[in-house]
């Protein structure tokens, strides 16, 4: 019998793709959103899969209906729009735990957590991410708790506030300049195909995995913003000769709390048999092949 799997976030980014995959997979998949979510990246499948609204039905609904044996969470608010420092709280802390409480209240086996690779007190999005890893932790005897700890990852039809999307965007429309930092920061820039065959990895190796369990999901070969962002706009130029928008490196000064360097350890997934296949020059061109 398949499993079924709750996923939070399933409109979004990852979790769009996390649902097309895992669905192709045999897995039952039951997607909590909130009535307001446009469900575009997963209409194809929309007619398969089941949708509960936590703003309308709560967060036990689904836990009711049927039993959910897995929930996969990736629903995060980033502060990118102006959002206040408790909102941020209340989306990914509060609510976190408020699925987490029905996970175990419910019986499900596994709870797999998306976390940011950002240190704790970068900002109020960091912190209250790595806050509600204390309560994965603190729950743990309860309901195995597995927090996927994800670089910097990117893809086709990710929000367009996003760094890589919105570097994308400005090409997209022939800006004349794009203003940047002098791109010296090291990053790890790992395809959203890579993140979800992770997660795929991780699902049928769970068994093997402690109570409490954190995973660093990269490439493991970090490479320059700078670099990442060249080749970017190069093979962007390729397809559309036309464009004439200029990189202006040097232009944006650094944040001071910016992180210039990044620790990957990737010893768990390589020990699960789980190894990235898209290096940033393929990954950027599949991206833009998909957008084009």
């Amino acid at each position: 019998m398949s499993e079924t799997i709750l996923i939070t976030g399933g409109t979004g980014f990852l979790g769009s793709h996390l649902a097309h995959s895992l669905f192709s997979e045999g897995y039952n998949i039951i997607i909590l959103k909130r009535s307001s979510s446009d469900i575009w990246r997963v209409k194809d499948i929309a007619d398969k899969i089941q949708f509960y609204n936590a703003d309308l039905d709560g967060y036990e609904a689904p836990f009711k209906k049927q039993v959910i044996d897995i929930v996969i969470h990736t629903a995060s608010c980033y502060g990118r729009r102006g959002e206040s420092t408790y909102t941020i709280l209340e989306t990914n802390v509060l609510a976190g735990l408020k699925l987490l409480e029905a996970a175990v209240m419910y019986g499900s086996k596994y709870f797999i957590n998306t976390d940011t690779f950002y240190e704790k007190y970068y900002n109020a999005y960091s912190l209250s991410k790595k806050q509600f890893v204390e309560w994965l932790i603190n729950r743990s005897p309860d309901i195995q708790c597995i927090n996927m700890k994800l670089q910097h990852m990117y893809g086709s039809n990710d929000n367009e506030l996003k760094f890589v999307p919105w570097v994308l965007k400005q090409l997209q429309e022939n800006k004349s300049v794009i203003n940047l930092t002098k791109g010296t920061q090291l990053r790890d820039f790992v395809h959203v195909n890579d993140v979800v065959s992770a997660y795929s990895c991780i699902l049928q190796n769970k068994n093997q995995l402690d109570r409490f369990t954190e995973i660093d999901i990269g490439t493991g070969h970090p490479v320059t913003v700078r670099d990442f962002v060249s080749e970017l706009a190069t093979q962007y130029k390729v397809l559309y000769p036309e464009n004439s928008t200029v990189l202006n490196f040097g232009a944006v000064e650094d944040d001071e709390k910016e992180l210039m360097d990044i620790t990957i350890n990737d010893k768990k997934m390589v020990s699960l048999g789980w190894v990235p296949s898209i290096q940033y020059t393929e990954g950027i061109k599949i991206m833009l092949n998909e957008i084009a």
